[in-house]
């Protein structure tokens, strides 16, 4: 039993590699890039979201994570009937 189950765990780390040694200079052919770049705004988290969450069947409530690290973060929520037609806020990205 246990060589039968050495023999799947190789194939299947053997079966990964290759996959792996094929797919990844596949995608950076194919513009794909192995760093994280350099933007500024990943670390920006003000206007984070629409997060929109149903509170019931009638009522929809919509968040949006506000602030930044120095000031400190908080949640702008507001609610809306679920039928309501949402326009994006003008404060969001």
């Amino acid at each position: 039993m246990k060589k039968r189950i050495l023999h799947y765990l190789k194939h299947l780390s053997l079966t990964i590699l290759v996959l792996a040694a094929i797919a990844i200079p596949f995608g950076l052919y194919h513009g794909a890039s192995l760093s994280y770049g350099d933007n500024p705004e990943r670390l920006n988290l003000d206007r984070e979201g629409p997060y929109a969450f149903y509170k019931n069947d009638s009522t929809l409530t919509v968040k949006y994570v506000r602030g930044n690290k120095d000031d400190g973060f908080y949640i702008d929520q507001k609610d809306y009937p679920a039928q309501t037609l949402l326009q994006p806020l003008a404060s969001s990205r």
